[in-house]
């Protein structure tokens, strides 16, 4: 019954058609019709914290819910108390008892709403190892000379090209799928990619919906593998000081909390994989997972979002 609906975009994003063809009301993001829109609103719904300001209207004195893109592994409150939002929706146990502690009537538990589709749309599996590297802040910047003489370089690039591993792919049939960070993307041409070890440019969803297993060092994405069953594997040869140079800090303990096993040695990671231990039941991660996604109902999420909406 709601009419006046409208999704705000870049006019090159690629999903623009799409969206349109769809039915979408499509506006172009901080374009004039759009800061029009926002000064109109009742509400405003994003998966960003866009500091948006037009005659006086800003979040301070407007309606907002955010949307997460992700899910909070780490401990950025001080990021999360310096905003401002009507509702924040974060997904599962740890996360609602993380920013209940500062924004108990904000905090929202129903989950985020790839999640429903992740749940709607997995399919068989491939056989495809998926690997899924985070990116390191220090090291944005740098060239790529400098890049390549990194811990964080050397590490990613020997498990693309070890050779026991790329045997093991082409016997079985399997490939290594490798979806890079967008901010590690214009450094692609510096790994060893291969027949059986490639780049991947599809979406994350697509990517791993289909997964045999899925392996990260740092990254939440992992978590839409874990919520459908997945296994996963973190890679975390830098976990004495991955976070000396982040930007937030630890909250999560992966050892005891994490939703797969922690590795820090290339060799153990290549002969867990090689074994398939990955395929075998597991009672305590299987454990771990129902506690992380504790409160989230995938057949309801985005029906429980609405409805949290509706009220603000």
């Amino acid at each position: 019954e709601f009419e006046n609906v409208y999704f705000a975009l870049s006019k090159t994003s690629t999903d623009w058609e799409r969206l349109e063809a769809e039915g979408f009301k499509m506006v172009e993001i901080f374009k004039p019709e759009f800061y029009r829109l926002f000064l109109e609103s009742d509400l405003v719904i994003s998966s960003q914290m866009y500091p948006i300001q037009y005659k006086g209207k800003n979040f301070t004195n407007s309606r907002f819910l955010y949307l997460q893109h992700g899910i909070q592994l780490n401990d950025m409150t001080d990021w999360a108390v310096a905003k401002f939002y009507d509702a924040f929706i974060v997904t599962g146990r740890p996360e609602m008892d993380y920013m209940s502690a500062f924004a108990p009537v904000e905090t929202k538990n129903t989950g985020i709403p790839r999640l429903a589709s992740v749940e709607r749309r997995c399919g068989p599996d491939t056989g495809d190892i998926v690997f899924m590297p985070t990116w390191r802040f220090g090291l944005h910047n740098v060239g790529d000379s400098e890049f390549r003489k990194s811990e964080f370089y050397r590490r990613i690039n020997d498990l693309l090209s070890d050779a026991e591993l790329i045997d093991y792919l082409t016997d079985s049939d399997r490939r290594l799928v490798v979806k890079l960070h967008p901010n590690l993307m214009k450094r692609q041409h510096l790994f060893d990619f291969s027949e059986r070890v490639i780049l991947s440019d599809a979406s994350y969803q697509e990517v791993i919906e289909n997964a045999a297993v899925v392996i990260t060092d740092y990254s939440s994405v992992v978590c839409d593998a874990a919520f459908v069953g997945i296994p996963i594997i973190y890679y975390q040869w830098d976990e004495l000081t991955f976070f000396d140079e982040q930007t937030y800090s630890q909250r999560l303990n992966y050892r005891d909390q994490g939703l797969g096993p922690v590795f820090t040695a290339l060799s153990d990671l290549r002969k867990y994989l090689l074994n398939e231990e990955y395929g075998r039941s597991n009672e305590e991660f299987e454990n771990r997972r129902k506690w992380f996604f504790d409160g989230v109902d995938a057949d309801r999420i985005n029906e429980r979002i609405l409805d949290i909406a509706l009220q603000l």
